[in-house]
């Protein structure tokens, strides 16, 4: 499955040239049992709030170069690092590059391979980090976080987050290994530009797979999604194959 895989090149090499931090997935900060509510008298810091940006996006494949083991990568201020800042909204962005078990997506239909993607992403509405609230937007694609005073005093940082976020994801048996990317920036650079085009082909690419199962328009030359199937490898074949 090649679908998402020039996107996570991009991702990668993106990164590569911001000389990150890598950790390994080890110290997974706690997770409560339901969504806690940080109120402003109660936050250090706003990350992808107001005007700044707030980017997320979610990408899978099959090859086992892209993501050979669980890590979590961070370019940018740390959160005790922003949360020092007077500014209280910094921009964010992060990026969750998922391996697939070959078992879970081979044969597959658009609908099933839909059902799957869409089911994993939803897990980030389910996991609840003691003092980090996740506010997502689908409708304007947007995810910040606020974080608690409390939660950076007790050590909260990216690593810790994402080994939480990566134990999650692998408790589902579709999962084989996750790589999780941070980024924060006190201003919009052309880089957040980048990374938010990347999260809205992302989504595209999945939300084509719906439309393909709809078979809403079954020429090529009048379907909307031509240019991406043009774009993308695979995703053509899935559409054609529909047809058959």
């Amino acid at each position: 499955m090649k679908l998402y895989d020039k996107e996570i090149q991009k991702v990668q090499t993106i990164f590569s040239q911001l000389n990150p931090q890598v950790y390994s997935a080890e110290k997974p900060w706690p997770v409560s049992e339901s969504e806690e509510l940080i109120l402003k008298s109660d936050m250090a810091v706003d990350l992808g709030g107001g005007e700044a940006y707030g980017i997320s996006g979610i990408l899978f494949t099959t090859k086992e170069d892209l993501v050979t083991e669980n890590k979590v990568i961070v370019t940018g201020p740390s959160i005790t690092e922003s949360a020092k800042i007077e500014a209280e909204e910094v921009n964010y962005a992060r990026f969750v590059i998922i391996k697939l078990k070959k078992s879970a997506v081979e044969n597959k239909t658009t609908q099933q391979l839909y059902a799957i993607f869409r089911k994993i992403d939803y897990l980030r509405y389910h996991i609840f980090l003691e003092g980090y609230a996740m506010r997502i937007s689908a409708v304007q694609h947007r995810e910040s976080v606020r974080i608690s005073k409390k939660a950076v005093s007790e050590g909260v940082e990216f690593d810790s987050v994402g080994a939480a976020l990566i134990k999650a994801y692998c408790a589902l048996p579709e999962v084989d290994s996750v790589q999780i990317y941070f980024c924060t920036s006190l201003k919009k650079t052309e880089l957040f530009r980048q990374l938010d085009s990347i999260s809205r082909k992302s989504n595209d690419i999945t939300e084509s797979l719906n439309e393909i199962f709809k078979g809403l328009k079954m020429d090529c030359n009048t379907c909307a999604q031509k240019p991406l199937c043009d774009e993308i490898e695979g995703l053509k074949e899935l559409h054609l194959g529909k047809e058959k």
